[in-house]
């Protein structure tokens, strides 16, 4: 018998045992992998784990996450065995029925028998009215009162009269007594009704059973542990996810008493992942895992004869515009205070986020952690982050283009500029610790020489004009021969010295028939598969040069030309 009583006890001892417990850990976003195109979440926590398999149930992480990029590590004498994504649906909390106080009981019965009196008394003035309205209908419509007696004598008529008067006058005057009795019993009535529904609705929200239920579900990642001992470790999950990402944005400053620039490189960060990464570490990174990373491979093609389309509207022709970067000009978000510190030499510049940044290139990426702690709050907006600072060399000069635009533009140009790992991006331009301007950073070019606007100068005049007196129109046999003059004058009013590119463009035939020939360039240099024509000049101060272009055009007269 000892032996049959033990064995239950045993199994049940063992299905104890085998249960997996599962516990909750609520947590936020730590650290933040920014790319252009998406983020890796990161969220740790200390865990207490029990002898077994045990489920972690971690809250707190995004809904939008990619369950294929989960993962999951930690620290401590334990093993993970699986991690997956749940979705936990909130629960109805039933509260039981409570009984109605008596309280309530009694109150609703006296209304319910002060409804009841007014009703009789109403029934009973209803009698009255009734009787009072019959009675008047009966002395009116009576025969002698109406003189259908022909023997009625004139004295009785007056009789008959003088009655009706006097008793139709007591009559309307019940009447109105009644009337108004009905009045005041009807407003006492429905001002009882109120009361009564009133206190029916308190006493049915007492008896109803209440349910609490949470608005929203949680979303939670699972991590299966495996321990032989009950220890404390450490946990650490992470994943994608696409609704998250950066674009460039640039300082560029200049000064007049130095030969090198500063480029501070800028991140406007902008998430909607569901939850704000509060105080997160972040790292932005110039990777993008949500493109395709499958190398090309080639295939065959072959060529054959061209077969023309019969409807030539069936062939459309489309083209695409690049889509130049959004320009955002937020101003760069309050320092969140964890990152706030405090210095008693007031003359010591601030610090910015670039000072601790750590810069880590690897083979496919380059990333920038930065050892301060932000705020994204999940609003779509654009957060400012600086991620880094470099000074470069530059050499400034002067470039003016008097076709299209009347003033000179100052150019900062630097050289190597591939080693600053710059991504195409707007930039403000401050020289001498003024706003000057914007200005768009094109990276996508194979010159060996980066050229940075700085803005436009107007201490330098430059003015073209076309020479008109020096204008010629020949007609020969055959052809007719124009000749095109212009001039291009600047003039330096600087107190420095200083050097300019000039450009302008000369005419390209597409034609046969129409020939360019160049008469004079001044010296420029030309470019014929272009037509673009630029000197390179050196102005002293509040000195002025003209340089002057001539061409001439040559085509048949009896046709006409356009674009000149």
């Amino acid at each position: 018998m000892k032996k049959l009583i033990l064995i239950p006890i045993l199994l049940f001892s063992s299905l104890v045992s085998n249960a997996i417990t599962e516990k909750i850990y609520k947590t936020k976003v730590e650290k933040a992998t920014i790319y252009l195109q998406g983020a890796q979440l990161f969220h740790s926590t200390e865990i207490s784990i029990p002898i077994g398999i045990s489920n972690i149930a971690i809250e707190g992480v995004s809904p939008y996450l990619d369950q294929q990029s989960l993962q999951a590590n930690g620290k401590g004498n334990f093993t993970i065995l699986d991690v997956s994504f749940n979705v936990k649906y909130p629960n109805e909390n039933i509260i039981p029925i409570k009984k109605t106080t008596n309280k309530f009981l009694k109150q609703l019965k006296l209304y319910e028998d002060s409804i009841s009196d007014i009703d009789f008394f109403l029934m009973s003035n209803s009698d009255k009215k009734t009787q009072f309205e019959l009675e008047k209908n009966i002395l009116l419509g009576n025969r002698l009162m109406k003189g259908e007696f022909k023997r009625d004598s004139l004295n009785m008529l007056k009789d008959a009269m003088e009655y009706l008067r006097q008793r139709l006058g007591n009559i309307n005057v019940e009447l109105m007594k009644v009337k108004r009795e009905e009045q005041k019993l009807n407003n006492e009535r429905a001002k009882l009704e109120a009361k009564y529904t009133e206190l029916e609705e308190l006493s049915n929200k007492v008896d109803e059973p209440k349910i609490v239920k949470s608005q929203e579900p949680i979303y939670q990642v699972i991590v299966s542990i495996s321990s032989e001992i009950v220890i404390q470790g450490r946990l650490t999950i992470n994943y994608y996810v696409a609704n998250a990402g950066w674009t460039p944005d640039y300082e560029i400053k200049a000064s007049n008493t130095s030969n090198e620039i500063a480029i501070v490189h800028k991140a406007n960060v902008q998430q909607t992942s569901g939850i704000d990464w509060n105080e997160a570490k972040l790292t932005i990174s110039n990777g993008n895992p949500a493109i395709n990373n499958n190398k090309p491979e080639l295939t065959s093609f072959y060529i054959n004869f061209y077969q023309a389309y019969s409807n030539l509207n069936e062939v459309k022709a489309t083209k695409k515009t690049p889509q130049m970067p959004k320009y955002n000009s937020e101003a760069l978000s309050d320092m969140p205070a964890s990152a706030i510190t405090f210095s008693q030499d007031d003359s010591k510049p601030a610090n910015s986020a670039y000072d601790v940044t750590q810069i880590l290139e690897n083979r496919t990426r380059i990333d920038y952690n930065i050892d301060l702690k932000y705020s994204i709050p999940s609003d779509g907006k654009n957060h400012q982050v600086a991620i880094a600072k470099k000074n470069v060399s530059a050499e400034f000069e002067f470039y003016a283009a008097p076709k299209l635009d009347k003033d000179a533009f100052l150019l900062a140009k630097i050289t190597n500029w591939e080693d600053l790992n710059l991504l195409p991006g707007y930039a403000r331009i401050y020289f001498d610790g003024s706003f000057v301007g914007k200005t768009y950073i094109n990276v996508n070019n194979n010159t060996d020489t980066l050229a940075l606007n700085l803005g436009r100068d107007n201490s330098i005049d430059v003015i073209r004009k076309k020479l008109k007196d020096k204008n010629k129109n020949l007609i020969t046999s055959n052809d007719k021969i124009l000749t095109q003059s212009y001039s291009i004058t600047l003039r330096n009013t600087k107190q420095s010295n200083i050097e300019i590119d000039i450009e302008d463009m000369l005419p390209l035939s597409n034609s046969t028939e129409i020939v360019i020939k160049n008469i004079t360039l001044d010296g420029a240099k030309f470019d014929e598969n272009t037509g673009r024509a630029s000197w390179k000049l050196k102005l002293k101060s509040h000195e002025s040069k003209t340089i002057t272009y001539i061409y001439e055009i040559r085509f048949p007269k009896d046709k006409l030309i356009s674009g000149i």
